[in-house]
């Protein structure tokens, strides 16, 4: 299925819009972004996935979505002691476990 998504991407001949996407989890989400921790963050990571392509970051299945800007370093890339000061979040799960996007642009600077 990625393979699918990354031939559809390149035959569009879509021109890149410098965004790359995440995904969490609602246990990792939770223990970013809780109750008692600030929404307004830089978040640290010691390895993490991010995708290119929004539709192939989904087929991992996460809870939350976020998007931040990001020089193009190819589809999907493993990041190791990465940082990222401004995200947003673009979408979460529903009770019924489709992804919806957020109504209101929620930006975490």
């Amino acid at each position: 299925m990625k393979l699918k998504l990354r031939i559809k991407y390149k035959r569009a001949k879509t021109v890149f819009n410098g965004k790359y996407y995440f995904g969490f989890k609602e246990d990792e989400y939770q223990e970013l972004f809780g109750k008692n921790r600030k929404k307004h963050r830089i978040l640290s990571f010691d390895s993490i996935r991010i995708f290119k392509i929004y539709e192939e970051c989904a087929l991992y299945k996460p809870d939350y979505i976020f998007e931040f800007d990001h020089e193009d370093e190819g589809f999907c890339k493993r990041k190791r002691k990465f940082k990222i000061a401004r995200y947003h979040l673009v979408s979460k799960r529903d009770k019924n476990g489709i992804l919806q996007p957020v109504g209101k642009e929620v930006k975490y600077k």
